[in-house]
């Protein structure tokens, strides 16, 4: 009787267990569904905002870093003609 009951038991944890990974299959379909279109349309952002900081950098960083160069440079340049020093301690 015992050994009938354990059985029984078993087989019962069994059907369980097997229901509640057919339950968390299901549920795993439904949320990737779900989450497919929300993860191609962040796709689509990142590769736009990818464009647009390679466009940004392109069309304005490096301008005004070349004109900021150019303008330390020429500023070294005749403080180092005229014999000043540089309002920072003189290098």
């Amino acid at each position: 009787m015992l050994e009938t009951m354990r059985d029984l038991a078993i087989i019962v944890l069994a059907i369980f267990a097997l229901f509640q990974v057919v339950i968390l299959l299901i549920l795993s379909i439904l949320i990737y569904k779900k989450l497919a279109p929300v993860l191609d349309n962040i796709r689509v952002a990142t590769n736009s905002l990818k464009g647009t900081t390679s466009f940004m950098s392109e069309t304005v960083v490096r301008p005004v870093i070349s004109v900021l160069g150019f303008a330390v440079g020429a500023r070294r340049t005749l403080s180092v003609l005229t014999g000043l020093k540089n309002r920072k301690g003189g290098r």
